[in-house]
This record gives C-alpha cells, structure tokens and sequence, in this order.
C-alpha cells in the first residue's frame, strides 16, 4: 500500500482560544459533536464522535437550505443561517430543539461567532450587507460591506473579522476586513496569487474578477496574511496593508 506525506509548515503558535470562521460543520467545544447544516433538506445533522468511529444522534429540521453553523463560546447554543428564509436560527445544543428564530438580512450564508465576546456575525449575501448580533440575540447593527458577502472568520482576540465574496467587480477578488469595535468595514484587500507548487493535496490560485472560485472559509496568520480557500481547492494568500 502506497502512503501520502504531507508537510504542514506552522509560521505561528496556535491561539487560545483559537479564532472561529463559517462552515458546513461545527465540532462543540468538548469535541464530542459534530454538527452538520444539510441544505438541501433543510435540517442539522447531529453526529456523536466516539472512540471508534461516529454515530448519528439526531436530525433536527430548520428554515430552508442552512448554509453554515456555528456554537456559541459555551457550547450551549447552535447558531445556523438559513438562506431560504432571510433567519438565523437558534439551536439548544442539549435539547436539540430550536428556541429562536431571528430575521436579518437577504440570503444569509455565512455565521461566525467571536471567540472574545460571544457575538453572532452573519454575512447576508444577497444585500450586501453583515447582521452583527449581540449574545442576548439582539442586532446591534448592519454592517454595509461589498457584494455577494459569503464565508466569515473573526480573529482569536474578537478584534477583526474578515469576510469572503463570492463575486466582485474590479480587477480581482476581494476579502473585506471589519472592525469590531468601531463596526465599520476598515478596508478590503484582493488576494494575490499563490504561485506555490500543485501537491496531491493543494493546489496555487488567485480571485479573479466577476467569478472567482467559491471561498467557503478563511483563517488569519500572523504577522502575513490569511489563507481563503475555496470549493474548487483554489488558495490564496493575501498580505494585509
């Protein structure tokens, strides 16, 4: 049998708490949970990570096509966007029942959560626009931010988040950066290529203008940049400026 090597370069330690960003799955803080937005039947999956594999544990049904979720800081909540209903649903995490259900903008996509301060961003793809929203499930404020808004990481230290977009017009992609303490978008930045080798397991790119790859989620490094990768296994690597 053949073997794989992969080599991971660490430029930096990783943080506590680590920095939280936008996906399809959400493991709980315990590690004991995976939870899993299945859009196409509009529900959350439940799956129960034990020593020897995984289980289903439940199914629980939502708005239409959840797009992402994400666990509040004490993994007591479950927080999932629901493109097909403009809403951010709000999951018990021990009952697995819903106890929420609060409207923000059009097609919602991505939601994050601060690891800081607990509070919920949510990309609203269709407005161009991200719902900030306070852990006592309150919209604080609607951040105005380019087109087709889509996948959202927040930094370690609750400081910054960034967002992804799906298109953009101009001469390349762009990644908009917020500031959570002003909560206003302080700049964006195009991605610049990733001229890296191909591997088995990466691969180089670059956004490109109007239909760049799909980003789906995005991590910071310090001090050089951040990684966006993308469904089509495109990365690329932006200095902040």
């Amino acid at each position: 049998a053949s073997i794989d090597t992969v080599v991971m370069h660490v430029l930096v330690p990783p943080t506590a708490p680590a920095p939280s960003k936008s996906s399809l799955l959400a493991l709980n803080p315990a590690g004991t949970q995976l939870w899993v937005a299945n859009p196409d039947a509009d529900s959350v999956s439940v799956v129960g990570v034990i020593a020897n594999g995984v289980v289903k544990l439940a199914e629980i049904a939502v708005g239409r096509q959840p797009r992402t979720l994400a666990f509040s800081p004490d993994g007591a909540r479950v927080y999932v966007a629901c493109q097909g209903t403009n809403e951010l649903w709000v999951l018990d995490a021990v009952a697995r029942t819903p106890l929420r259900r609060i409207p923000v903008g059009h097609q919602p996509y991505g939601v994050a959560v601060s690891p800081a301060d607990g509070r919920i961003l949510v990309s609203n793809a269709g407005d161009g626009t991200v719902s900030v929203i306070s852990p006592a499930l309150v919209v604080k404020k609607i951040v105005r931010v380019a087109d087709t808004p889509r996948a959202v990481a927040i930094t370690a230290d609750g400081r910054l988040a960034y967002v992804t977009h799906f298109l953009t017009r101009g001469a390349g992609g762009t990644v908009t950066e917020i500031d959570l303490a002003t909560l206003g978008a302080s700049r964006t930045a195009s991605p610049v290529e990733d001229t890296s080798p191909d591997t088995t397991s990466s691969g180089g790119g670059c956004g490109r203008r109007q239909s760049p790859p799909r980003p789906r989620s995005m991590w910071r490094k310090r001090p050089s940049g951040a990684w966006v990768t993308s469904r089509a296994t495109a990365a690329w690597r932006w200095a902040r400026r």
